[in-house]
């Protein structure tokens, strides 16, 4: 029987307009409040919108995890509730590993770029499947089949194209006969079979089993009365009973109480007790944000963005540790987090453009959840951020990639529009990597130096009035360099820019 939590789910991904998918995700959210002890039931629903195909659906989805998000307390183990708790001792011996954290004095732009996989659209394995269901074919059904797969990604489909563009010679008619493909039928579709196990910390290896594990049960539905989940190495838990309640439409009054056995996808994001509850939902993300498949990493940053919003705060800490243990460990969750979104700027090359305009969803939108990050973080750790993103940009100025020079001054921007109350700390050194930007010759670049720029114009006046006209000159050479054509990608923001200096 559909729940009502089953059509909400559906709507982010069959919704008619975005307002009705917006809807769903608001009423998800309200489910959250009136059954709070459903968090991880509710989280893993979510999570298979994630990674879809569709724009509306991954926006849909993050929305769902941002009202959920919104409708949980801020967990703060050291608050007056848990004063009179007893320490949980076993969470702090279940702790994870903080050397295997990632910080900023370790983040080297150059190194990650000449050792990491660049990030672009996808890894191509969507055209193995070509070559499968070309297996056991006969010539002539090779040559058929090789025919229609070429027209449709010529974009030749459709009835009214009636030539032929390709003949047979241009296709692959050789008779052998290529090996039947062997697939596993549980075997995850991440990029984690190709990843050397033995180069990973064990907190990696963690992360990544729990994504394979639920992309190898998102598609069994069925399986409702699973007694026993492996969840981890020889160990065993049980599976929770969950209680699913529908209202009838057209009947007043009338339910259904239906009890069901908790998914595989509820025990993924299960953690335990006495720590952050969106700790399982976190690690996985962090772990999406590399996927080959741009829609993954760009949902998992929607995702990631939604839940610092309004989590970051409690990320990190754990019940038994003292208000200052627990401050430190949500700071190193926090750089853990922003180093991770650092080394995607480094790596990620896919972009299309509208226009003029350069449209990099998956960089813009790390930005923007680096940004969420960067709120609930200290000056010390801010001031490290500014560091890496202006070593981003000017490591992607010598080694002639835009992408990273435009991603870390993307980055920057949010930043420091967020972190208004360092605008003073924070404004010499962006000001400086924002001007030369300016004077550049990329234009996408220079766009987002003016708007990098915005933000510190008050700033600047207060603080350093004598970089006015330097300021103004640049912007005016911007200006003029665009004049040629007024649909320049950078000639909106510099005029921005020249309005309110």
């Amino acid at each position: 029987m559909t729940t009502r939590l089953d059509r909400l789910v559906g709507l982010l991904d069959s919704g008619a307009t975005p307002v009705v998918r917006a809807t769903a995700a608001r009423q998800i959210g309200g489910i959250q409040r009136q059954h709070p002890e459903e968090l991880f039931g509710l989280l893993g629903r979510v999570y298979e919108h994630v990674s879809s195909k569709s724009w509306d659906t991954r926006v849909a989805a993050a929305q769902a995890i941002e009202a959920i998000a919104r409708e949980v307390a801020e967990w703060d183990p050291n608050g007056d509730d848990a004063l009179d708790e007893k320490p949980d001792t076993t969470a702090l011996e279940e702790a994870e590993d903080e050397a295997e954290q990632l910080q900023f004095s370790q983040f080297d732009v150059d190194s990650v770029i000449q050792h990491g996989r660049l990030l672009l659209g996808s890894a191509g394995r969507e055209y193995d499947e070509d070559e499968a269901a070309l297996a056991g074919m006969d010539k002539a059904q090779r040559v058929a089949a090789q025919r229609q797969q070429m027209r449709k990604r010529l974009g030749l489909g459709a009835e009214f194209f009636g030539d032929d563009l390709v003949n047979d010679d241009d296709l692959h008619t050789s008779t052998r006969r290529a090996e039947p493909v062997a697939v596993k039928a549980e075997e995850p579709s991440s990029q984690a079979a190709e990843i050397d196990m033995s180069k990973l910390s064990a907190r990696e290896r963690n992360r990544l089993k729990r994504k394979a594990r639920l992309e190898g049960t998102a598609g069994d539905k069925n399986k409702r009365k699973q007694k026993k989940l492996d969840i981890g190495a020889g160990k065993e838990a049980k599976v929770a009973t969950a209680v699913a309640v529908t209202e009838q439409a057209g009947q007043e009054n009338t339910i259904v109480v239906e009890a069901t056995r908790a998914s595989a996808r509820e025990a993924v994001f299960a953690i335990s007790a006495g720590r952050w509850a969106f700790g399982g939902l976190a690690a996985v993300l962090l772990v999406d944000l590399f996927d080959a498949a741009w829609e993954t990493r760009h949902g998992a940053a929607l995702a990631l963005r939604a839940l610092l919003k309004h989590q970051g705060a409690g990320g990190g800490r754990q019940r038994g540790a003292s208000a200052e243990e627990n401050a430190r460990r949500n700071q190193r969750f926090l750089e853990d987090a922003s180093v991770r979104l650092a080394c995607v700027f480094a790596l990620d090359r896919f972009g299309d453009f509208v226009s003029d305009h350069v449209v990099a969803p998956v960089r813009e939108t790390c930005a923007q959840a680096l940004a969420a990050a960067s709120q609930w973080a200290d000056a010390a750790l801010v001031k490290r951020v500014q560091a890496a993103l202006l070593q981003l940009a000017e490591r992607g100025e010598a080694r002639g990639a835009w992408e990273v020079r435009h991603a870390g001054l993307s980055a920057l921007r949010y930043v420091v529009a967020v972190r208004r109350d360092l605008a003073g700390v924070l404004a010499p050194d962006a000001v400086a990597a924002a001007l030369h930007a300016l004077g550049g010759a990329d234009d996408d670049v220079r766009a987002v130096a003016a708007a990098t720029l915005l933000p510190l114009v008050d700033a600047l006046v207060a603080a350093q009035p004598q970089r006015l006209p330097a300021l103004v000159d640049a912007a005016v050479q911007a200006l003029g360099d665009a004049a040629a054509d007024d649909l320049a990608a950078c000639a909106a923001g510099v005029l921005q820019l020249l309005a309110k200096l």
